[in-house]
């Protein structure tokens, strides 16, 4: 399954070009480190890189993050939009 093309339909969006430069820097394909600003698109990206990988690879993610909350919100949210 194209998981990039699968995502921009399921939500009606278009990469911003952090998002465009992290996959075409082989974001499947080797390890990557995105380093931008907050709010900059970052999360989306390991998201990305997750489903790939239980998609694709039928692999286990863990996702970690330094808050609790943050953990949470972030969970909400892509359970939300799997959902829909």
């Amino acid at each position: 399954m194209d998981v990039i093309q699968k995502v921009k339909e399921i939500n009606s969006i278009e990469f911003n070009p952090m998002q465009e430069k992290a996959i075409k820097a082989g974001l499947f394909d080797s390890n990557v480190i995105v380093s931008s600003p907050t709010a900059s698109g970052k999360t989306l990206i390991g998201e990305l890189t997750a489903l790939n990988s239980v998609i694709n690879k039928k692999k286990k993610v863990i996702y970690a993050c330094p808050l609790k909350a943050l953990a949470s919100e972030h969970f909400r949210e892509f359970k939300k939009s799997i959902l829909n």
